[in-house]
């Protein structure tokens, strides 16, 4: 399949990817890039490639103009979920996600998470490549491999690996092989996202993109989308074992921003616990969730920060005691957030500066427990000019009273304010508190009801959050998978999990009838159930015309999603 016709060759000497800069330091700040001519194979260009994926990932391809693009993308394309809401009073490109109404589906948001996404996987996938091909002592690569580079890369598997670092038949460079584990971690990620927004999706079983990972051989490098369970069996969960393999226990950024082997872990039992639900159903995979959250909360040194609000201090975003993973940015390079005027809604700011962009949705935040996120993770009340005796005047107006009714977002207001969209801070992708719920979440489905221990963990994020009740040790199944199911809601709220958390459980419609509007809108086109939302413009976004309209020309079929 032929990406917008972006990813026709290697990383190297393409225009598209003159994004993917070179960053020698560790905060992914890009200092240079490699062109066709000067690239040599060693470890300095290595760590430049991998700092530059990251780049790649957080500021996203040739549309995204280098700003907040996964920020923000990742967030408008989750805001069907029932947390968040399209703060403003008009119709606009954000009402279509909130109402799972994506008329137009080209739209700019849609075409920069597809292009960024696939940008990473190909710059991951030459960058594992060129590792392999050094690494691999040439007897080795001629006799295991018969010195073909596709034959490699379609192979190379985390038994294969270990087999090779073990006979030192592989040069163990651990900083070379930390590098190789980072573009297997972000090809993984990229196509998690993938399949998870789009479902079926063309993978590609190397860097030239000449035959897809089930084996059907590409026609001027296309191919048919590929089965979301082919996609997770033989790219996501064999890239993330050798991942596990590959990667250090400590990020090489000794911070949150580059992946270590407990990030790969963490990312593998999402995985596992996501191929237990919608569409997948595999639900052996809840044992494997659990079984390797177990191992990360036993044997690593990860835990909790110790107040809920703190996690969102600017000078707090480096701390790797619960941030596992972390996308960071930064304002002065033009690597921003998106948390800026976005979240401040236009009534607190005299003036108007505010967006209105995102809003609470008022009836999830109702539901919220009276604890410290309760405190942070909303502003209740606005700022709002008014004319009295021929004067302006300013006062605080209710939520309640406000044109949207919701509150607004308060989470994210120390990484900058109303001045402009753009922000520094981090992207938190995923963190220690994840890893808590989804022992407790799959080891409730595996076993008809909680352990000791999942009903521990989550008592701990409760108790973090000064949230009285208890959680008696009688709960069974059904009282549980609630408790749960809520718990990850509130921890996790504006962080763009919400949505993905629906889909699996197969609650986007059922969590989506509290909202007034947003059920309205449902209703007019027939959604009332979640099977009328899987097969009608709901659960996933459409394929990009473009890309169908490319296979096509060479005899290719790419099919849309249901309901477009």
């Amino acid at each position: 399949m032929k990406l917008h016709k972006l990813l026709l060759t290697g990383i190297l000497g393409i225009s598209a990817l003159a994004g993917i800069t070179s960053c020698v330091d560790l905060d992914q700040r890009p200092i240079s890039f490699y062109t066709q001519e000067d690239y040599v194979p060693s470890p300095a260009s290595f760590e430049s490639l991998a700092n530059g994926i990251l780049k790649t990932f957080r500021d996203g391809g040739v549309n995204a103009n280098g700003n907040y693009a996964f920020n923000c993308r990742n967030m408008a394309m989750s805001i069907g979920a029932d947390d968040v809401i399209d703060g403003k009073k008009s119709v606009t490109r954000l009402t279509y996600f909130d109402q799972m109404n994506i008329q137009d589906y080209t739209n700019n948001d849609i075409k920069i998470m597809w292009e960024l996404l696939y940008t990473t996987v190909q710059a991951s996938s030459s960058l594992a490549k060129d590792i392999l091909v050094k690494q691999i002592p040439q007897e080795e690569f001629q006799s295991t491999f018969a010195g073909d580079t596709l034959l490699v890369q379609e192979r190379f598997d985390a038994i294969e690996c270990k087999r090779l670092i073990e006979s030192g038949a592989i040069n163990n460079d651990q900083d070379v092989l930390t590098y190789l584990g980072e573009a297997y971690f972000m090809r993984a990620l990229s196509y998690f996202y993938l399949t998870r927004f789009w479902g079926d999706v063309p993978c590609f079983a190397n860097h030239l993109n000449t035959k897809s990972v089930d084996g059907i051989e590409a026609v001027n490098q296309m191919v048919p989308r590929t089965p979301t369970k082919e996609v997770y069996e033989k790219m996501i969960v064999r890239d993330l074992l050798l991942a596990v393999e590959l990667l250090p226990r400590e990020s090489r950024s000794e911070d949150n921003s580059t992946p270590s082997v407990w990030a790969a872990k963490t990312l593998l039992a999402h995985v596992y616990l996501t191929m237990a639900g919608w569409p997948l159903k595999d639900t052996s995979k809840y044992k494997d969730c659990y079984e390797l959250c177990d191992d990360i909360i036993r044997n690593s040194d990860y835990y909790l920060t110790t107040k809920w609000s703190q996690l969102w201090r600017l000078n707090k975003t480096t701390e790797s005691n619960e941030h596992i993973f972390a996308l960071h940015h930064y304002k002065e390079n033009n690597q921003a957030a998106n948390y800026g005027m976005s979240y401040f809604a236009t009534e607190e700011n005299v003036g108007g500066e505010g967006w209105s962009d995102y809003l609470m949705d008022a009836e999830f935040f109702k539901k919220f427990p009276e604890d410290e996120r309760r405190e942070a993770i909303a502003v209740t009340e606005f700022e709002n000019e008014y004319v009295e005796g021929g004067q302006k005047k300013t006062r605080l107006l209710p939520y309640t009273q406000s044109s949207k009714k919701a509150p607004a977002i308060g989470k994210y207001r120390d990484y900058g304010g109303k001045e402009s969209a753009q922000t520094p801070g981090i992207t938190p992708i995923y963190r220690f508190a994840e890893v808590y719920l989804m022992y407790a979440e799959a080891y409730n489905e595996a076993n008809s009801g909680p352990n000791a221990d999942a009903i521990r963990y989550v008592q701990m994020i409760r108790n973090r959050a000064g949230y009285a009740s208890t959680i008696p040790a009688s709960a069974t199944y059904d009282d549980f998978k609630k408790i749960v199911f809520d718990e990850y809601g509130w921890e996790f709220c504006a962080e763009g999990k919400r949505w993905f958390q629906l889909v699996r459980t197969e609650t986007v419609v059922a969590q989506n009838q509290f909202n007034s509007e947003v059920k309205a809108a449902l209703d007019k086109r027939g959604i009332r159930t979640e099977v009328d939302a899987q097969n009608n413009k709901g659960y996933l976004m459409p394929i990009l015309s473009t890309s169908i309209d490319d296979a096509k020309n060479v005899g290719v079929i790419i099919t849309q999603n249901p309901g477009y």
